[in-house]
């Protein structure tokens, strides 16, 4: 078997373990039968995961809480003719997810730690179809493995822990995240209630994409025409939530 069947195999391995009730892994059903509406978008708007080698893996419920930290990268250094300041770009956004399981209970946290550690269970596969090609290579003779092992194929895209680690994706309400978790934490606590499970963790995002529009029925346009009801009157400050006058 050459490195090329090798990486066949692998990648249709996890093509196939992508698969899940929402559809392939590549196009959820919500997104495929609304191609109008934007991308990440969900019926029931509840944060999904996209996961390599296991597919779309959706919240049971939203979370209590995210939190998105952005931030630059500057340094700033004081001398004696005034402030030097360098200028490194942007830091990765910081998602800081928490909330509670609800009726879905401990199971709810076993589906979100299997998310938070799918690289390894994806890995495994790949190291599977690896141990079996080099088992099959030991039973030949070495010329045929030497002329597997170079046969000059790009193997760089074979995946690795890493590369599988940093390929979550993140969908919420028209927002997609990609990145990796830094951490997850959980809490069992009589204070909460019987039976409450409450979870926390932290995803970095290395790329982010799409916008996420207002769908509350009171939210208002922020870039165009007054927040009031009342357009007919012109003395309303734009953009005012109490209709205060102009001075």
């Amino acid at each position: 078997m050459g490195i090329m069947s090798t990486l066949g195999s692998i990648a249709g391995a996890l093509g196939a373990a992508a698969g899940t009730v929402e559809g392939n892994g590549q196009i959820p059903d919500v997104i495929a039968m609304s191609p109008e509406a934007p991308i990440g978008y969900r019926i029931r708007e509840l944060m999904s995961w996209r996961v390599p080698g296991v597919g779309y893996v959706q919240m049971y419920i939203n979370p209590d809480e995210l939190v998105i930290n952005e931030k630059k990268n500057i340094v700033r250094q004081r001398t004696k003719g005034g402030f030097v300041v360098q200028y490194w770009g942007e830091e990765p956004d910081i998602l800081r997810i928490s909330g509670s399981t609800g009726t879905s209970g401990v199971e709810g946290i076993n589906v979100l730690r299997d998310t938070y550690r799918a690289e390894h269970k994806a890995f495994q596969t790949v190291s599977n179809i690896l141990a079996a090609n080099i088992t099959s290579l030991k039973n030949t003779s070495s010329g045929s493995f030497q002329s597997v092992v170079s046969d000059g194929q790009d193997t760089s895209f074979i995946p690795t822990l890493a590369s599988l680690a940093v390929s979550i994706e993140l969908y919420y309400q028209g927002w997609i995240f990609k990145g990796y978790f830094e951490d997850f934490n959980m809490t069992e606590s009589v204070s909460n209630g019987v039976g409450v499970f409450k979870y926390s963790m932290t995803f970095v995002a290395l790329e982010r994409k799409g916008e996420r529009s207002n769908f509350m029925p009171w939210h208002r346009s922020a870039q165009k025409g007054n927040s009031s009801y009342n357009n007919a009157n012109s003395k309303l400050t734009a953009y005012s939530y109490k209709g205060e006058y102009n001075k």
